[in-house]
C-alpha cells in the first residue's frame, strides 16, 4: 500500500511539472517576416505587433527570402513595444537584412513603463538599422526607457537625433551590444552614436563605435547622470564632438566607466578629451589611447584623456600620439581627479 502511494505521489509530481512546462511553452510563439512590405500579413511591422499581442515570450525570424539582401523600406517609425514579455528578433544577417527609414522617423521605440519586470528584454540580431531621425527624445534608430535592448551583429548606422544619433537610454534602460557597429550616425546635442542618461548602463563587447559626430559631449558616446559604461574588446575610432568634449566617449557624472582591451584612436573634440573625457570613475586596463586630438576650451586640454572626475585608473595601457593645442597632449589631470596607474 505504502509504495503504491508513493509511486501514485510521484506520478502526480511528475504530470504536475510536465504540465506547468507544457503551459510556460505554450504561451511562446513564432512569427515569420514574409516580405518587405511596410504593412500587412508577413510584414515585419505586423509580426511585431503579433507579439505584442501574444503571452510569453515571442520570437520574430525571416524566411528564405531573405537569404539574398533585403531592405524593409518603412513609411513611419515601428509603434512602441512595451509588452513585459521578452522578444528575439533574428535577422538574417547585417549584410543582408537593412530595417531603413526616410530620415523623418525613429525606427525602434520601447517605451516600457515603470512596471516592466526585470527579464523584459528586446533582442536584435542580424539586421542593419538606418535612417532612423528623431528630434524630441533622441534615439534616431532605437529609444529605451526603463527596459532592456540587446543587440548582436546588429549595425546601426547613418541615423539622427537630438541625443544619442544611434540610440538613446533613459530612465534605467540598458543596452548591450555584442559583435555590433555604430557608424555615420550624428547628434546635434550629445552622444552621436549612444546617449545614455538617468541610471542607464552601456555594455559594449567586440563592438566598433567609429565615425559618429555631436555638437555636444560625446562625439561617439556619451553618459550622464547615474550611468555605468562597460566596454571591452572594442574600438572608438574616428568619432567627433565638434564644440564640446570627449570626442570618443564623454563620461559626466556618478557611475563608473571601465574600459578594458579597448583602442580609442583618431578622435577629435573642440574641447577637451579629443578621446575621453572623464568626469567620473574611470579604469581603463590594457586600452590603446592614441592619435587622439583636442582644440583647446573648456577644461583646456587633454588630447588623448582628459579628467576631473572622482578618480581615473589606468593599467597596463599605452597613450601615444595624441594632440592638444593647450594643456596635456597625451593626459590632463585635472585639481579634483585623483589618479593611479
Amino acid at each position: 500500500m505504502q509504495a503504491t502511494a508513493k509511486f501514485l505521489r510521484h506520478t502526480i509530481a511528475a504530470a504536475a511539472l510536465m504540465a506547468a512546462f507544457l503551459a510556460v511553452n505554450a504561451t511562446a510563439a513564432t512569427f515569420t517576416v514574409s516580405n518587405t512590405n511596410d504593412t500587412g500579413a508577413g510584414s515585419l511591422r505586423q509580426t511585431i505587433e503579433d507579439a505584442k499581442a501574444a503571452a510569453g515570450a515571442d520570437t520574430i525570424v525571416f524566411d528564405s527570402s531573405f537569404n539574398s539582401p533585403q531592405t524593409i523600406q518603412l513609411a513611419s517609425g515601428i509603434a512602441n513595444y512595451n509588452s513585459p514579455d521578452p522578444l528575439t528578433i533574428t535577422g538574417p544577417g547585417a549584410n543582408l537584412l537593412t530595417v531603413k527609414g526616410n530620415d523623418t522617423f525613429r525606427i525602434f521605440t520601447l517605451f516600457f513603463q515603470t512596471t516592466v519586470t526585470p527579464d523584459s528584454e528586446v533582442a536584435i540580431t542580424g539586421m542593419t538599422i538606418s535612417n532612423g531621425r528623431d528630434t524630441f527624445f533622441g534615439g534616431g534608430a532605437i529609444f529605451v526607457q526603463f527596459g532592456k535592448v540587446l543587440i548582436t551583429n546588429v549595425t546601426v548606422s547613418e541615423n539622427w537625433g537630438n541625443n544619442g544619433g544611434g540610440v538613446q537610454l533613459f530612465n534605467g534602460a540598458t543596452l548591450t551590444a555584442v559583435n555590433s557597429t555604430f557608424s555615420n550616425n550624428t547628434a546635434t546635442g550629445s552622444g552621436g552614436a549612444i546617449s545614455a542618461i538617468q541610471s542607464s548602463t552601456i555594455n559594449l563587447t567586440n563592438t566598433t563605435v567609429s565615425s559618429n559626430f555631436s555638437a555636444s559631449p560625446g562625439g561617439g558616446i556619451d553618459a550622464s547622470d547615474v550611468v555605468n559604461v562597460s566596454i571591452s574588446d572594442s574600438s572608438i575610432v574616428n568619432n567627433g564632438a565638434s564644440t564640446s568634449h570627449g570626442g570618443g566617449v564623454a563620461f559626466r557624472g556618478s557611475g563608473t566607466l571601465q574600459m578594458t582591451n579597448t583602442t580609442v584612436m583618431g578622435n577629435q573634440a573642440g574641447q577637451d578629451g579629443g578621446g575621453i573625457s572623464n568626469g567620473g570613475t574611470a579604469t581603463f586596463t590594457n586600452c590603446n589611447i592614441s592619435n587622439n586630438s583636442s582644440s583647446g576650451g573648456g577644461f583646456a586640454g587633454g588630447g588623448g584623456i582628459s579628467s576631473n572626475g572622482v578618480s581615473l585608473t589606468i593599467i597596463g595601457s599605452t597613450i601615444t600620439g595624441n594632440t592638444t593645442s593647450r594643456l596635456g597632449a597625451g593626459l590632463l589631470i585635472g585639481a579634483n581627479s585623483a589618479t593611479t596607474s
